[in-house]
């Protein structure tokens, strides 16, 4: 069970108990990865990470910037379409180290999934799709109630936009709503504000997405 540090990481009582999901690997995609490849050969890559972050980059980060630097267009597709189990992921995407970790601790794979839960809940009583509870003001614990699935179709339904998880990347965890699986780490930032740009931009808005913020200025 959740120690208590992780329990006060929730906003809400310990709801239900989801299982961790693994997204499918998407098909590898060369031209994307050429696209990345192009990018990075015009970046400046002067590095300035320090004694104590450079050693963990070249570790953690050495074969993609080595695939990167050669344009091995082949081996930087399949890496980017399991890119939320690679080793160059971890700490921005999951990455190998969080899949580790889950299969080795199944309490810090219940305390991912539960939230996860917690903060698209979080989200869809901030977007007014479902009331919100507070100790203070009578009920609380019913929300607990609304599958994943309810919560995802309620908060679409309100933002009117298609917010699934974007086609070409694979391989990160999270727990499954509407048919496919929700990082963690997309919802963690739906503590208000909100910030809706990216997923804007993936709903094929390039160009003509604006910021969304749910919250408080």
């Amino acid at each position: 069970m959740f120690n208590e540090r992780a329990r006060f990481r929730l906003h809400h009582p310990v709801g239900p108990v989801l299982g961790l999901t693994c997204a499918a690997d998407a098909p590898p995609d060369e031209t994307l990865a050429r696209r990345v490849a192009t990018a990075f050969s015009h970046a400046n890559h002067v590095s300035d990470a320090g004694a104590v972050w450079e050693p963990l980059l070249r570790e953690k980060q050495g074969n993609l910037e080595s695939w990167l630097s050669r344009k091995d267009i082949t081996a930087l597709a399949q890496e980017l379409s399991a890119l939320g189990r690679s080793e160059a992921a971890q700490g921005f995407f999951g990455g190998a180290g969080q899949h580790r970790k889950c299969a080795a601790d199944p309490a810090f794979a219940q305390l991912l999934a539960a939230w996860t839960y917690d903060k698209l809940l979080s989200l869809a009583e901030a977007l007014g799709t479902i009331r919100l509870e507070m100790p203070e003001t009578g009920s609380w614990g019913a929300n607990l109630k609304f599958s994943a699935t309810e919560l995802w179709n309620s908060v679409q339904a309100a933002l009117g936009v298609d917010l699934s998880p974007p086609g070409h990347v694979g391989g990160f965890l999270g727990i499954e709503a509407a048919g496919a699986s929700f990082r963690c780490g997309w919802l963690k930032p739906f503590t208000p504000p909100i910030g809706y740009d990216s997923w804007f931009r993936h709903a094929g808005c390039p160009g003509r997405s604006a910021k969304l913020a749910v919250g408080p200025d």
